[in-house]
């Protein structure tokens, strides 16, 4: 599969007050489109890659609220499963009806409000469902939780979640990234002291002790017998076997300073490092250990890049944008993200007016509305 990507020119661009600008919260391309999530609003969204026109398709009408209902998404022949991140359901999508399906979480017990509050400062919009999440044997998805003890497995063939309770110590620990080994999930605490591995087919699990401090890296990945962790308050990246008693640090570029949290995406033989606050992104070749910087337009981004699920292709969403990766022209390709205000108001309404309660769905969690949101136009002049 390749992408076809039209420029725009300045005389097709429209007025910025008939669209407004989409944060992606979570999204999957398939057969040329990209169907994503956003940020403020309850919908899932489709762009057409090569026209760069943006649609709004369908609300998530077992969700209410609208802030930050997920957060990872994957891709399995034609459907889209979604992670939540305030969510209340793992929904998988069927990209050629629009059909949803929606997936309790099960669980034992919650993390404990000490830990909310030590995570208060990296994690502002509150604790994510499932702070880390990946791939197995392009069938199934792990997910590391942030908010409970129980580990899960989705199989997206047999559409069918596994739970594997009492895994995390809710009210010791805390863990937020993660990666699969074979048969094995190695968990990394945000705030803890052990590494814990889980057998996937037994059940058993393994603890390691960790002496690295809190928010010391970001990421962790796997390859070739070895982990590699992205730098969070560190100005490196390491590098260390998987019996640990090797380890090798890699340093930044100097113009990197450490203190900026960088997400891990592996694609094909590098592992790209996704900043949360800076511009450009840092490939590294992991046979060789070569470091490679590459520049992007895209202004500082306070939540970072998050990777988009896409066969064959590396796609980064950023602020308003996605960044596409072009082999042949070994540069990445930016896609804004926005919609006619008109055009989504009109949706909006569509569905919003069969609901009983339509101001469900600019609430969060806990309730709060804002006030000043008396109709959809004034909310979304205010997103």
């Amino acid at each position: 599969m390749s992408f076809y990507f039209r420029e725009v020119t300045a005389s097709q661009e429209q007025s910025n007050d008939d669209f407004i600008n989409l944060r992606i919260g979570a999204g999957v391309i398939y057969q040329n489109s990209l169907y994503f999530t956003e940020k403020y609003v309850n919908g899932l969204f489709r762009m057409n890659l090569e026209t760069q026109q943006v649609e709004f398709l369908r609300m998530f009408t077992k969700e209410s609220g609208h802030f930050l209902l997920f957060r990872d998404a994957y891709l399995y022949e034609n459907e889209a499963w979604f992670i939540p991140w305030k969510g209340s359901y793992i929904v998988k999508v069927d990209l050629d009806t629009l059909t949803m399906e929606y997936f309790d979480m099960p669980f034992h017990t919650v993390t404990s409000p000490e830990q909310h509050k030590l995570a208060a400062v990296d994690f502002t919009a509150g604790l994510p469902a499932y702070s880390a999440s990946g791939l197995l044997q392009n069938r199934y998805i792990f997910l590391i939780p942030s908010l409970y003890d129980t580990v899960l497995i989705i199989d997206m063939k047999e559409k069918t979640i596994y739970p594997y309770y009492d895994i995390v110590d809710t009210e010791k620990e805390l863990f937020t990234y993660g990666c699969a080994v074979e048969h094995e999930l190695w968990m990394y605490p945000y705030n803890g002291v052990r590494l814990i591995k889980l057998n996937l087919k037994t059940g058993e699990k393994e603890y390691y002790e960790w002496d690295y401090p809190r928010k010391t890296f970001s990421g962790m990945e796997y390859v070739n017998g070895n982990f590699w962790f992205s730098p969070d308050q560190v100005d490196y990246v390491l590098k260390m076997s998987k019996d640990m008693r090797h380890k090798e640090k890699l340093p930044l570029p100097p113009q990197l300073k450490k203190g900026i949290r960088h997400g891990i995406v592996k694609y094909e033989e590098k592992f790209w490092l996704v900043p949360s606050k800076v511009k450009g992104l840092i490939s590294i070749d992991y046979n060789t250990k070569r470091l490679e910087t590459w520049d992007t337009t895209v202004p500082d981004l306070p939540l970072g890049f998050r990777k988009i699920s896409c066969h064959k292709h590396l796609a980064l969403a950023g602020l308003c944008c996605v960044l596409i990766w072009s082999p042949s022209q070994n540069t990445f390709h930016e896609l804004k993200l926005k919609i006619r205000r008109k055009e989504l108001l009109e949706k909006l309404f569509e569905e919003l007016k069969e609901k009983d309660n339509p101001l469900d769905y600019f609430t969060d969690k806990s309730g709060m509305i804002v006030e000043e949101y008396v109709t959809l136009e004034s909310y979304l002049k205010a997103i």
